[in-house]
């Protein structure tokens, strides 16, 4: 039986991501840190609301047991997204 991997979260370090959190919550910000548990620090995130609304909340830790993890990088126009990378933790 193969073990699943982590992904590899340096090559986002200091670029723009979109995250999804379990419950349906979305933030975009850039990402700072990350650890072997896939805990996520972002900073400068905004909150993406239901009808478009845009909500600063600055500094956002994530730990795994939180989030569905699904990361984008996204370009500086924001509506086209260079590469996409996905793990689904599941628990």
């Amino acid at each position: 039986m193969s073990k699943a991997h982590p992904p590899e979260l340096k090559k986002f370090m200091d670029k723009k991501l979109s995250l999804k959190l379990n419950g349906g919550r979305q933030v975009q910000g850039v990402l700072r840190g990350f650890d072997p548990f896939m805990n996520l620090v972002m900073d400068d995130c905004l909150e993406m609301a239901p009808g478009g609304i845009q909500n600063t909340i600055g500094m956002v830790v994530s730990t795994k047991r939180r989030c569905q993890l699904h990361l984008h990088t996204i370009s500086e126009d924001r509506h086209i997204f260079n590469s996409i990378h996905q793990c689904h933790h599941t628990f």
